[in-house]
């Protein structure tokens, strides 16, 4: 278990990631994870959420002590201690979940309307965010040095596809490259959704709206049922 931020008894942001250790002879403690001195430290913050996405630990959303200020994306690498920065959506007390490289964000409170709720689901590309930071994606399930990615298609389990780039990356690095036509079942039941290196298409009733890295999911009226298979 790994923690981060959050707020002290005076009410003050915090910065800081601490992890739930178990040692041998059954005792555990807390530890405090390691930040690279000269590297970029992360935005203290609360009401946010933590993923973690292969060895790489993702802060999204949350609020500082600045009402309405911009809160970037932030990303651990675990292995080397180090802090990368992104933009991201400004979404707090929500909920996040991961699907392959796809983070999905919803609900929550968005920064322009904080006292309205909201019931909207988005999207960033893991992929598209992380091109320029290759060892921020997973390095075991979906990927090999080579540049090959496990895929997964609808009743037929796990399938390896080669991707690799023209300057391939070293072994036991991750390709930072999705196939041309990746195709990933639909995190949502009776949506048919497929994934491409332009972003998020919704093939069925569904719509979107691109915002960089960001995609906003809309569902038609009468078609919200998120069980429905049909």
């Amino acid at each position: 278990m790994v923690i981060f931020g959050g707020r002290t008894s005076d009410q003050s942001p915090l910065n800081d990631s601490w992890g739930l250790r178990r040692h041998r002879d059954g005792r555990w403690d807390w530890v405090k994870a390691p930040y690279k001195p000269s590297g970029t430290m992360p935005t203290s913050r609360f009401q946010h959420s933590t993923i973690f996405l292969g060895t790489s630990m993702i802060v999204c959303g949350g609020r500082t002590q600045q009402v309405g200020e911009t809160v970037p994306l932030e990303v651990y690498d675990t292995e080397t201690s180090e802090w990368f920065t992104f933009s991201s959506l400004q979404r707090f007390r929500h909920a996040l979940w991961a699907y392959d490289t796809q983070l999905y964000i919803h609900g929550g409170f968005e920064h322009e309307t904080p006292n309205i709720p909201t019931d909207a689901i988005m999207m960033i590309d893991c992929y598209k965010l992380f091109q320029n930071h290759p060892q921020l994606l997973p390095k075991s399930e979906g990927f090999n040095g080579e540049g090959a990615s496990v895929t997964r298609s609808p009743g037929s389990g796990l399938s390896t596809t080669d991707t690799s780039p023209t300057n391939s990356t070293s072994p036991g690095s991750a390709s930072g490259r999705r196939p041309e036509n990746y195709r990933s079942n639909s995190p949502l039941p009776g949506k048919d959704i497929s994934f491409s290196t332009s972003g998020l298409v919704a093939r069925k009733e569904g719509q979107h709206n691109k915002e960089g890295d960001v995609v906003r999911i809309d569902f038609a009226p009468g078609n919200q049922d998120l069980n429905d298979n049909e």
